[in-house]
């Protein structure tokens, strides 16, 4: 009987490497790709293309390198333009002629804004000399808030202007007893002043703030914005809003004045302008009182009266320069507050013809000192509407004339 034994294991037979997914003794630890000779090739090929793809892209990277270089050879470097461009913040209406220019302000574009009381709109001037509309559609009335600017009925009579740090324009929609604001998107809203007729002549703001809606504001004449970006108004008292939303006394009235105020404190009702100086101080114009007063931040008053040159019966508009200094334009000419209290001559407004004075109703100055004045006829002063410009110490250029 024949006896067959198994195999040891050292004389097991080996396994062909075809068979596949048989192991080879003693390689089970090994990558699959070399335990796989097909895998491995596949590998190979794999890298191969990689490899090509590779160096495709490095080479068109090296051209458009060299291309680049070749370009900025034969063209000077282009510099980003750090100045942003000056634009109009508002939206366009036609062009127009004004009527009835009174109160003026420049833009934050640089450009000339005018309230026109004969056409109840605000108007741009542009470099070229045209007028556009922003505010108004040439109809007297009160409608349009929430709503486009150019669509809104408007009641400008010796209309302010004023604008925001952020581009807001104020109007001083006196005919409707309302500041309205012009949104730099071109939307227009009432901030202060709940349409009523004048209120009596005692101030309930000295006691508590008044929401600005619900306040019955009187006729505003006059807007300023603060170095702290409150606004002033000159109506029936000089009121004062905050970012609150709230209104605040600043000066007016008939009753007795609080302590700290001097004796024609109760003269400042129905003013004509207002300014805030750098300095926080504020100026008020009073052509039928006292002419031109400042009330400090220490809450003292001063009265530059009727006959410091500014021109008798004391018809005055005044103004800021963007650095804070007060401008004021005088029948005599204009002339400039120091922060010590001396009053400057630094131009004269041209002659138009036909009567012996400039009769100003509305002042502003540009950014490069350049002062705007406009004027309207007023029997034996001048028989035009006209606006100007004055450079500092020379008289001036007009701008703007009616043909009378």
């Amino acid at each position: 009987m024949i006896v067959i034994s198994p195999p040891k294991a050292s004389e097991a037979p080996e396994v062909s490497p075809e068979q596949p997914g048989a192991l080879q003794p003693g390689r089970e630890e090994e990558p699959t790709e070399v335990l796989f000779p097909e895998a491995k090739r596949r590998e190979r090929r794999r890298r191969l293309f990689m490899f090509a793809v590779i160096v495709v892209v490095l080479g068109g990277t090296a051209i458009g390198v060299a291309a680049t270089r070749t370009n900025n050879v034969a063209r000077a470097p282009q510099r980003t333009n750090t100045v942003p461009p000056q634009r109009t913040p508002y939206v366009l209406g036609p062009i127009v002629t004004p009527k009835s220019p009174e109160a003026l302000a420049v833009g934050p574009n640089g450009n000339l804004y005018v309230s026109d009381a004969g056409r109840d709109q605000v108007l741009e001037r542009f470099p070229s000399g045209r007028f556009r509309v922003v505010a108004g559609d040439g109809r007297s009335g009160f409608s349009g808030d929430g709503g486009p600017a150019l669509a809104a009925e408007l009641r400008l009579g010796g209309a302010g202007l004023a604008f925001s740090r952020d581009g807001t324009l104020y109007i001083a929609d006196s005919g409707n007893d309302r500041v309205r604001a012009v949104s730099p998107h071109g939307v227009i809203t009432t901030v202060l002043g709940d349409g009523a007729s004048p209120r009596p002549q005692v101030s309930t703001l000295r006691f508590a703030p008044t929401p600005a809606r619900r306040f019955a504001l009187g006729s505003p004449r006059a807007l300023s914005v603060a170095p702290d970006g409150d606004l002033y108004v000159a109506a029936t008292d000089i009121v004062r809003l905050g970012p609150d939303g709230l209104v605040s006394w600043v000066a007016g009235g008939k009753n007795t004045p609080p302590p700290g105020y001097g004796p024609f404190e109760s003269e400042f009702g129905n003013s004509t302008g207002v300014v805030v100086d750098g300095r926080g101080n504020v100026f008020v114009v009073n052509p039928t009182s006292f002419g031109v007063a400042e009330i400090a931040t220490s809450g003292a008053l001063v009265n530059f009266g009727r006959n410091v040159g500014f021109g008798v019966p004391d018809q005055a508009a005044i103004t800021t320069t963007p650095n804070g200094e007060v401008v004021i334009a005088g029948l005599n000419g204009l002339f400039k507050i120091t922060p010590s209290g001396r009053v400057l001559t630094i131009g004269t407004p041209p002659r138009l013809g036909r009567g012996i004075g400039f009769v100003p109703f509305g002042v502003a100055v540009s950014g490069s000192g350049v002062v705007y004045e406009d004027t309207n006829p007023m029997p034996q002063w001048t028989y035009r509407s006209a606006i100007v410009s004055v450079t500092r110490g020379a008289k001036g250029g007009v701008l703007w004339s009616s043909s009378q």
